[in-house]
């Protein structure tokens, strides 16, 4: 059984009925060493999982030991038996490795939480992040902008990996913007660029446009970078007018980037043709990279490469 990739699955709390479970478990020294890698990990002592979704790893893992006709070990009850007493956690992670860097985020496993879908992390994040790390020429030395941010691991993945000059991380919602200093702060020790945090309401600034301190953090940007920001159509037009902005301000060489999960076609398109009717240019990125993250290889996920028409 490969428990380096059972450990990894783990920590970014893949339902276990997704994963793939080895005969093996049915053998005592084989539970043993899922315990270690899973229930058992160093990293869970300081920062936790949901205990919920323990509790349900650990109802499968029994489940499947029993199916495969073995017997529950010693190990194995002792560790279900702590998680029965063990008190919840108010605050739970998940665990991201890329390239040997762990980047840890507190993060909610809801679809909509306190109002926003910023605390959760997206598919097209991650795909994003596995293009840019994989050519860091990218953004070496360069200034960036995230907009909606989320929770971080987009720029987290990259400010741990590639030498930004600058990271430069928006959202609106205010618990959001308080998850994401969190967040840098539990990963400060692994960033090679440190990034900030500004307030970007892009329903503002598409009316009354960008504050003059703002304006002053836009005017150094080269690129900008925006995950999974594109799923109400009720946003679109509102961020295209904020990326419109943008692009009137930050260096005139500056790149654009986009990566979207295509879950409706129509949304999609009508962000395409907003985008065509406020002559931005959008270019899909065909290159392949590596995958880095754990996610649905299946799911339809672009990367646009967005500029003004000349």
């Amino acid at each position: 059984m490969d428990l380096g990739k059972l450990r990894a699955e783990f920590l970014i709390c893949l339902p276990a009925k997704n994963m793939t479970w080895s005969k093996d478990i049915k053998f005592e020294s084989m539970q043993q060493d899922v315990v270690a890698a899973t229930i058992r990990n160093e990293i869970l002592q300081k920062k936790p999982l949901p205990n919920s979704y323990i509790m349900n790893f650990m109802k499968v893992f029994m489940s499947k030991i029993e199916e495969f006709g073995g017997e529950i070990s010693e190990v194995t009850f002792e560790a279900y038996g702590d998680i029965l007493t063990k008190p919840v956690s108010e605050i739970t992670y998940k665990h991201y490795d890329v390239k040997g860097v762990s980047i840890s985020l507190q993060e909610n496993n809801t679809l909509i939480a306190e109002g926003t879908t910023g605390l959760k992390t997206w598919q097209a994040s991650q795909r994003m992040a596995e293009y840019l790390v994989d050519d860091c020429s990218l953004l070496k030395d360069k200034h960036v902008l995230e907009l909606g941010a989320g929770l971080g691991l987009l720029g987290l993945t990259v400010c741990s990996l590639c030498n930004c000059g600058s990271y430069l991380l928006s959202d609106h919602h205010s618990s959001v913007l308080h998850k994401l200093q969190k967040n840098i702060a539990e990963n400060s020790n692994n960033l090679l660029c440190i990034p900030s945090v500004v307030d970007i309401d892009w329903e503002e600034v598409s009316q009354n446009g960008f504050t003059n301190s703002l304006k002053e953090k836009i005017q150094c940007v080269d690129v900008v970078l925006a995950a999974d920001v594109v799923y109400d159509v009720k946003i679109i037009q509102p961020l295209v007018q904020t990326l419109l902005l943008i692009i009137e301000i930050m260096k005139e060489e500056g790149k654009i980037f986009v990566a979207s999960t295509i879950r409706n076609e129509a949304t999609y398109e009508s962000f395409l043709k907003e985008l065509d009717e406020h002559g931005l240019v959008s270019n899909e990125v065909t290159k392949q990279s590596p995958q880095l993250f754990i996610y649905d290889k299946t799911a339809n996920i672009t990367i646009l490469d967005i500029t003004l028409r000349k």
